[in-house]
């Protein structure tokens, strides 16, 4: 015999959002606690604002200055900031 929907709607839309909230405040603690790493970024593409955005050796999303990457260049940078769900990187053009 089936049980049914032991959970309101009201319960479970609640229960997303404190879980999306949870998520999102330990992402961006994580973006934090990178500040001041090294990695290499793999630029996956270069927007109109003079950045380019790729991904860390983690996956972890950066934005970096555009001048002299394009897409499929690695790109070794100190990470000095977060910028929405991304961090900022520092080209160091030296070998990490």
């Amino acid at each position: 015999e089936a049980l049914g929907d032991l959970v309101s709607p009201a319960d479970k839309d609640a229960r997303s959002r404190t879980l999306g909230d949870r998520s999102d405040r330990l992402a961006f603690a994580r973006r934090v606690s990178r500040i001041g790493s090294r990695d290499v970024v793999l630029v996956e593409k270069v927007m109109d604002d003079g950045t380019a955005a790729g991904y860390g050796s983690d996956y972890t999303r950066f934005v970096v200055p555009a001048e002299g990457t394009g897409p499929g260049v690695l790109v070794p940078v100190i990470a000095d900031g977060v910028v929405g769900d991304h961090l900022r990187g520092t080209p160091t053009w030296e070998r990490i």
